[in-house]
């Protein structure tokens, strides 16, 4: 049976430029659609979902002597809480999100079998480019966490902080360009933190507790 979830992830991931060309480069991500490796078979029943992302809107820090008047900033809420209801997806047979935490006996009457709470963290970005005439060296560093609770009907509540972190380096051209590494740096990131809740979810729904 196919999960009850289903949209499309076309948001911005980030925009660069300095305060008077922010509208030159407009990048985008693609979707992040984690299908989990040795999981064949979604939990069947209905599954309630609270998903948080503020806070995952930032300003890169440009470090080092060049490109630093320029502002760069990662914007990944949006991304976030539909990439996490695309891969849960793939994890349990319903989905039903919800707009506030639930009791046992709330989740019981909505005739679901567990709630679960992803709530982000933090993001921190990073950016340094060498100088350079015609290239430049540069490297972005992304770092997320995040935060999953699982509460079920019935048994103890699950509590795990997840955090992921990309590092990549690119040869650029302007300073313009140096939005390439941190997009790259931070759709890599947003991959393994995702990954990393679905294992993480199915972990809670195996566990008997």
């Amino acid at each position: 049976m196919r999960t009850k979830v289903t949209f499309t992830l076309l948001a911005p991931l980030l925009v660069a430029g300095c305060s008077w060309n922010a509208l030159y480069v407009a990048p985008s991500v693609a979707p992040v659609q984690v299908a989990l490796a040795d999981f064949k078979k979604p939990y069947p029943g209905k599954y309630l979902l609270l998903v948080s992302s503020k806070g995952l809107n930032q300003k890169v820090e440009v470090g080092g002597l060049v490109c630093t008047s320029h502002d760069f900033f990662v914007e990944i809420e949006r991304n976030f809480e539909q990439s996490v209801q695309k891969t849960l997806a793939n994890v349990v047979e319903e989905i039903e999100v919800v707009p506030a935490a639930l009791t046992k006996k709330q989740i019981r009457a909505a005739k679901a079998r567990a709630l679960i709470t992803i709530k982000a963290e933090n993001l921190v970005a990073g950016l340094l480019v060498s100088p350079g005439f015609f290239t430049k060296e540069s490297q972005a560093k992304v770092n997320i966490s995040a935060r999953l609770q699982v509460l079920k009907d019935r048994g103890r509540l699950f509590d795990k902080q997840l955090k992921a972190e990309n590092t990549t380096a690119l040869t650029i051209g302007k300073c313009l360009d140096g939005f390439k590494p941190v997009t790259a740096a931070s759709s890599k990131a947003l991959k393994q933190l995702v990954e990393k809740i679905g294992k993480s979810v199915a972990q809670s729904l195996s566990s008997r507790k």
